[in-house]
């Protein structure tokens, strides 16, 4: 096994030349998807402190965020994979606590409530695809794992159960729980959810984990991406 992945797959397949131009323009996409995170982070935190919010203190605030995760990556993934689980269960714990909170609420006919002629199939399709992508960027890792034939199906397997887990759980909760009504479920709408269900002290507490999922986002994709160039650099 060795390190970058795909870059690897394709180039055994079709050549080093097409290797490369797999190489860049997945990692350029990867560079690209990255910047979004300090920025959704910040999104985030404005509420609470507004200076962040806008203009200077806001680029700044841009540029600190990313250097300090950025030298994190540098340290080791040893560092980047204990705090990528810290951070994963800090995201996750607030919509755990609100599933349960919802159950004495739920109303199971409000899941078969569908408008079907509505829907923007486009931006449905590019959200689930958005939010369902990047499993194989775990393959550029392949040369840091110790018997990676064993242990990344079965990484992938259970990562495959939770991810599809902690999207059900709280939209089962949030749509059964509360009174349905489609226009009011935009972006950040889980934390009025989680307002509506277990108060402000939940609210707060989804904002802030939503705030920090963003974080640990970016450490895993920054790890992914620099191993992908670390593999490409190996093979020349």
């Amino acid at each position: 096994p060795e390190d970058g992945g795909y870059v690897v797959w394709v180039s055994a397949a079709l050549g080093e030349y097409w290797g490369f131009q797999q190489g860049w323009m997945k990692w350029l996409s990867g560079v690209i998807d990255n910047a979004l995170y300090p920025v959704l982070f910040l999104d985030y935190l404005k509420s609470v402190v507004p200076l962040v919010g806008h203009g200077y203190p806001r680029t700044l605030a841009v540029i600190i965020l990313t250097g300090a995760l950025t030298y994190m990556n540098y340290r080791g993934l040893a560092i980047v994979g204990w705090v990528a689980v810290l951070l994963g269960v800090v995201s996750i714990l607030p919509f755990a606590v609100m599933g349960l909170l919802a159950l004495p609420r739920l109303k199971p006919s409000r899941w078969l409530v569908a408008d079907l002629h509505n829907v923007k199939w486009g931006t449905y399709l590019n959200t689930l695809f958005w939010n369902l992508n990047y499993w194989d960027s775990i393959s550029t890792l392949a040369g840091e794992v110790e018997n990676p034939k064993k242990t990344l199906p079965k990484a992938l397997f259970y990562a495959l159960i939770f991810v599809v887990f902690a999207y059900f759980f709280p939209l089962l909760a949030g749509t059964g729980a509360i009174p349905l009504n489609q226009d009011l479920w935009a972006d950040g709408y889980f934390a009025d959810v989680a307002k509506i269900i277990g108060g402000t002290w939940l609210c707060w507490w989804i904002q802030g984990a939503a705030a920090m999922s963003n974080m640990g986002m970016f450490v895993a994709e920054m790890s992914s991406d620099s191993f992908q160039l670390l593999g490409m650099a190996e093979r020349g």
